[in-house]
């Protein structure tokens, strides 16, 4: 069965991801420095895969994306999804 993040996305879903990504500072995530424990660091980890993970589902249904690459993404954002509950 096809998750909904692998089915393509309209244009307008691209444009609300557009604006989603905008709005997030990425480089202010985590820009505390190498001191953070490794608490802080998964905190800042998972904050991050949050906002890309929609991302990962665009990258997952473009057709001409090799299979290897596919399990790979699928994989990371598996175990990304179980560390980040």
């Amino acid at each position: 069965m096809e998750s909904q993040e692998e089915k393509p996305m309209t244009f307008e879903d691209l444009v609300a991801l557009d604006k989603q990504l905008k709005s997030t500072n990425l480089a202010t995530v985590g820009a505390a420095g190498a001191s953070e424990d490794i608490t802080s660091k998964l905190k800042t980890a998972c904050s991050i895969f949050k906002v890309i993970r929609p991302v990962i589902g665009v990258i997952l249904g473009i057709p001409f994306i090799p299979g290897s690459v596919k399990d790979a993404l699928k994989r990371f954002r598996s175990v990304m999804d179980s560390v980040c509950v």
